[in-house]
C-alpha cells in the first residue's frame, strides 16, 4: 500500500486524521531526502568533480548523478558510501538533522 506519492497510502493519510503523525513523519523523510540530494551536489562540487567525473567513479551513467542530485532518485546505501569515498567526505555528511518533537 505504500506506493508512489500520489498512491493509495498518501490518499488515505489525507482522508484519515488518525494518520496525521504518519503524514508528519513522511514529510520529515521527504525533507531529509531532498536535503540529501542537495548535499550530493554540494559534495561533488566541493570535490571539484563534474557529473561525468562522479559518474565514472561510481560506474554509473551521468544521468544517474543528475537524478540523484535532483532528488528524483534516492541513493542506495552502497551508492551513498561510494559518493562519500569519491568526494572524501564522511557518510554522515549526507544526512540532515532529523527534527525531534
Amino acid at each position: 500500500m505504500c506506493s508512489t506519492p500520489g498512491g493509495v497510502f498518501h490518499y488515505r493519510m489525507s482522508r484519515d486524521p488518525s494518520l496525521s503523525a504518519v503524514s508528519a513523519s513522511v514529510s520529515v523523510v521527504d525533507q531529509c531526502l531532498l536535503g540529501m540530494a542537495g548535499k550530493i551536489r554540494d559534495a561533488r562540487v566541493r570535490a571539484g568533480k563534474s557529473k561525468a567525473d562522479l559518474a565514472e567513479c561510481l560506474d554509473v551513467a551521468q544521468s544517474t548523478i543528475t537524478r540523484l542530485e535532483g532528488g528524483s532518485r534516492q541513493p542506495s546505501v552502497r551508492t551513498l558510501v561510494e559518493i562519500a569515498f569519491a568526494t572524501r567526505l564522511p557518510v554522515g555528511y549526507f544526512f540532515s538533522e532529523v527534527p525531534t518533537r
